[in-house]
């Protein structure tokens, strides 16, 4: 029963967006979060898996059940495919209360399981359109141990990724999601991998109400010192400096969350453009 077949084996795995339940800061369990210093997003998913295997047939034995509910104890004594996100920086199954691990065995053998994780991976930034850009997230899901001579993998269709409820996050704002599965070379062979995209928009309401409109007002409180007289040196230099401390203030107080990158911003243009 453990592994005693050497059939190729159909793995249709699924991923879903839990529902968004708790609301306690500083970020609910189950809302995606972005760090945008070390280019990372946090977010908790239900990851379920489908395949055969023979030797679990039962229906023949009690045409009345149709499925068995088991926990992650007898799961462990089955084979499993082993499967894993590659690129997360950190991923962990919910224990609370217990393990999160659901196991159902269907009469004609096919196992489906369910895991609830919470799940660190990567998303490297393009920072160039700043405040007006969009990010593209990647998870990528294989099997650890079993090249395609051994396990096939494919999305679950028709729905390979379903949303629960739309996120909503303070920052950004998911506009997209798609899935793509390709065979990945090793040297040990051929593996399946199943990637997930998530493309979320930044919004941009809180840049413009704390970056631009302060700025352009700065701007217009500066040419204040055209309209004072000859004489008011002092006057015209106060303002000068004032407006020029402020937009220094203004501009820090952006940039002081994102990531230190060599190349210009959109907004590094509109600070630079505007005392011009």
């Amino acid at each position: 029963m453990v592994g005693t077949t050497n059939e190729k084996r159909e793995i249709f795995a699924s991923l879903g967006l839990p529902r968004v339940g708790l609301t306690t800061p500083p970020s609910p369990p189950n809302l995606p979060t972005f760090n945008t210093g070390v280019n990372i997003f946090t977010l908790d998913l239900y990851i379920n898996e489908f395949w055969e295997d023979p030797a679990l047939v039962f229906d023949y034995m009690n045409p009345c059940k149709s499925n068995i509910s088991f926990d992650d104890k007898v799961l462990q004594k089955l084979w499993i495919p082993n499967t894993c996100f590659i690129n997360s920086k950190n991923a962990a199954i919910h224990e609370s209360p217990f393990r999160n691990v659901f196991l159902m065995v269907f009469g004609n053998g096919t196992l489906w399981t369910n895991y609830r994780m919470k799940l660190t991976g990567p998303c490297d930034m393009n920072l160039k359109r700043f405040p007006f850009d969009q990010q593209k997230c990647f998870l990528t899901f294989e099997s650890y141990n079993y090249n395609t001579g051994e396990v096939r993998m494919q999305w679950n269709q028709p729905y390979p990724v379903m949303l629960l409820k739309p996120i909503q996050l303070p920052d950004f704002e998911l506009v997209n999601f798609s899935v793509i599965a390709v065979e990945q070379m090793y040297p040990a062979g051929w593996w399946d991998e199943l990637t997930v995209a998530f493309v979320f928009k930044r919004r941009y309401g809180w840049y413009i109400l704390q970056g631009y409109i302060p700025t352009m007002v700065t701007i217009v409180i500066s040419w204040i010192s055209f309209y004072l007289g000859p004489r008011a040196i002092p006057a015209r230099t106060m303002l000068g400096v004032n407006s020029l401390l402020a937009m220094t203030f203004q501009f820090g107080n952006i940039i002081r969350n994102l990531p230190r990158v060599s190349y210009v911003k959109a907004i590094d243009v509109w600070m630079l453009r505007v005392p011009l």
